[in-house]
Formats: structure tokens, sequence, C-alpha cells
């Protein structure tokens, strides 16, 4: 058993070898580019990759709206809390609505009601909060209508291309590898 495994380690890479040798010595071997596979994968590749670069801007364009509003600052609620504190209500409501996020929008929807009921600004403040999530989840929807089109588009290629591949060999009336690619 053990003179088996031996020899099977010394034939494999051998016939690996050989196998190599024959494929060099009889035809070069191309590198593949990725642009030009691409670009064989037929009609339907270009709606795909129009996809693809709408995806892209989508999450790009969302990351820099987070970014630029999602911030969170100390410094703005205690400088909020001090103007209150001195009864400068007006400065509040300014400074929370320089601050340009939602936090600074949600605070100064809120300070724009002080002396009214609490229930009342608190209402007011969670309609705030749903106006700045949906603004935080514009054009997500197109993320799924997205994911949802491009694996069919891509399964409408593939099977085109299964189709010019049997119509191929119709024609041709034999099976080869250059026929199938």
């Amino acid at each position: 058993m053990m003179h088996l495994i031996f020899l099977l380690q010394d034939t494999i890479p051998a016939a690996a070898t050989t196998a190599t040798n024959a494929t060099q010595a009889g035809k070069e071997v191309e590198p593949i580019r990725f642009f030009e596979m691409l670009m064989n994968g037929g009609v339907m590749v270009i709606p795909i990759m129009l996809l693809l670069f709408f995806t892209l801007y989508i999450i790009i364009e969302r990351a820099i709206y987070y970014n630029k509003v999602a911030k969170t600052s100390e410094s703005l609620i205690n400088e909020i809390r001090l103007q209150l504190g001195a009864g400068k209500i007006e400065a509040a409501q300014i400074t929370a609505g320089k601050a340009n996020t939602a936090e600074g929008n949600i605070l100064e929807s809120g300070i724009a009601l002080i002396g009214r009921p609490l229930s009342e600004i608190e209402g007011m403040m969670e309609k705030q909060t749903s106006v700045e999530i949906g603004m935080m989840e514009k054009k997500l929807g197109w993320l799924g209508l997205v994911a949802g089109t491009a694996p069919i588009l891509g399964f409408i290629g593939t099977i085109g291309g299964v189709i010019v591949i049997f119509h191929t060999i119709s024609v041709e009336g034999e099976i080869t590898i250059d026929t199938i690619s």
C-alpha cells in the first residue's frame, strides 16, 4: 500500500508536467483580458454595467449624505443648553439650524415649540425625526430594484448564449471546444 502511494506521488506531477508541455508545444496560450472577456458577454452586459454604475452612484451619494447629516456633536447640545439656560431661545434655534445635521434639525423643531405642552414638543420632534429618516432612506428603493433586475438580465444573457451555442452546433454538426466557445 505504501509503495502505491509513493508511486502515485511520483507519477501525478510528471503527468501534469507532460500535459502542460504538450499544451505549450501545440498552441500558444493567450492571456485573458478582462475587458475583452466582458465584451464577449454579449449585448446584455451593457445594461448590467449601467446598473453597476448606477448602484455605485447611489452608494457613494448616500455615503456622502450620511456623513454630512448623521454627525452628532456634544458641543452643539452643550451650546444649545447654555443658550436655553440663559433664556436665548431664538439664538438656540439659530444655532441648531446652523448645524445642518439631522440632530440639529430635530433640536430646532423642538426649540421652536418651547412654551407649549411637552407632549406637543415631543410630537413635533418625532415628526421631524421621521422626516430626517425619510431623507436618509431616499433613493434606497432604487437599490432594491437594481438587485431584482440585474440577475434577471444576467439569466437572459446566459440563456441567449446557450441558444447561440446550440444553433452553432446544429449548423456545424459537430461538438468541439471551439464550437462551444
